[in-house]
Formats: structure tokens, C-alpha cells, sequence
């Protein structure tokens, strides 16, 4: 995959930033060998180095929400570089483009509109969403608390740690409830975990609880 990224760059057929056509740099060469990168045996460019060194880097979790939006398997999962390379493909198809950025906003989204007791907008999507939840204006103690409360949702509704307690995926009306079971029994909400709410949802709905 690497390999016929860099013909089509070559060919013109992929935009890349100026520098990507820059010799490789010391730093560069010296971290290909302490990963033990095998090199070609021909000159890289700072741009070809630099996608060498992100197949050891991890997908972040922004390109790993793109990949799964458009259902992509395999090695773009598992690699940056490669995340990297497939995203800007798969972007620079303007229908795709356009689905990305309309894509419904998630639940979890959705959730924090709740939060602070503001109205979900018909059609919402996650694009404008995430304009409105980076521009809102709010207090430092607001943002902890949105911080810990969202913390809370995505560990519990994350399978690893599901996986751990032998927990179906609770919903969020669910999680809701069990955290305020805490909060009116005086827990502070950045003091709770989510290993503290488990047996507060399994006593919320039993059968969240694998056989």
C-alpha cells in the first residue's frame, strides 16, 4: 500500500506538501534505524521517511473514527502512516468528502446538548456539533464536569472495559441514571469511576450482565 502511494505521488496523481519532496533528514535516518526499519535501496524523501516512521506509530483516535465511518479494514487500522495515507483518499472523493462532514452527530454529542439543557437541532450533524461544543463558552468548572461526565460514558461503553466485567454495552439513559444514584448519595462526580458504576447499572438492568 505504501509502495503505490509513493508511484502515485510520483505520478502526480496525489497532492503532497513541498517539503515532502525534501532530502531525508539526519533525525529522520537516525529513528528509521533505531526502529530497525528495513530502507529501500534507493534515496528516500523527507516525506517517504516520514511515512516509514508512522507505519510503528499508532492511529489516533480521529483517523480511527473516519475508517470505521467508512467501514475500512485491514492494515490503515494498525498502522498511522497508513490511516494517514487511505483517510486523504478516501477524502478527496467529494461525494465521500460530503458524507463525512453531514454524518449525524453521535450520541454521545447529542448528550452533551442534554448536559447543558440545550435543544438538539433537527438534523444535527457531528460537524456542527463539534463546532458548537469547541466554541461554547464555558466555566473552567463546567468543562471539568463535562470532561468527567463524557469520561464516565466512553469507558463504560467501551468493549475492553465492558469485556473486563462481563458487561453488555449499557445506554446512555442507563449510565444516566446510575450516575445520579451516586450524585444523590453525595459522591462529587469527579470522584467517580467507572469501575464504581457497574454494580450500580447491573442493579439498574440485571441482564446487562453476560451469561
Amino acid at each position: 500500500m505504501l509502495y503505490e502511494h509513493w508511484k502515485r505521488v510520483e505520478a502526480k496523481e496525489v497532492a503532497v506538501p513541498p517539503w515532502y519532496h525534501d532530502p531525508i533528514t539526519e533525525h529522520q535516518l537516525n529513528r528509521l534505524k533505531e526502529d530497525g526499519t528495513k530502507l529501500p535501496g534507493r534515496p528516500l524523501s523527507k516525506g517517504q521517511a516520514s511515512d516509514l516512521i508512522g507505519l510503528g506509530e499508532e492511529v489516533d483516535p480521529g483517523q480511527f473514527e473516519i475508517l470505521k465511518f467508512f467501514k475500512v479494514t485491514g492494515l490503515p487500522l494498525k498502522h498511522g502512516s497508513l490511516a494517514a495515507i487511505e483517510i486523504d483518499r478516501l477524502l478527496s472523493d467529494p461525494e465521500k468528502a460530503s458524507k463525512w462532514i453531514n454524518r449525524p452527530a453521535t450520541p454521545l454529542q447529542k448528550e452533551y446538548y442534554r448536559y447543558f439543557n440545550i435543544p438538539v437541532p433537527k438534523g444535527l450533524t457531528a460537524s456542527e456539533a463539534e463546532e458548537k461544543m469547541g466554541s461554547d463558552d464555558l466555566t473552567d468548572d463546567q468543562s471539568d464536569e463535562w470532561f468527567a461526565y463524557s469520561e464516565l460514558i466512553e469507558e463504560l461503553q467501551d468493549k475492553d472495559f465492558r469485556e473486563d466485567y462481563d458487561l453488555k454495552k449499557p445506554s446512555l439513559p442507563i449510565i444516566r441514571q446510575a450516575i445520579k444514584q451516586h450524585l444523590d448519595q453525595g459522591t462529587k462526580l469527579d470522584a467517580l469511576s467507572a469501575d464504581d458504576l457497574v454494580d450500580t447499572i447491573l442493579s439498574i438492568k440485571p441482564d446487562l450482565e453476560k451469561a
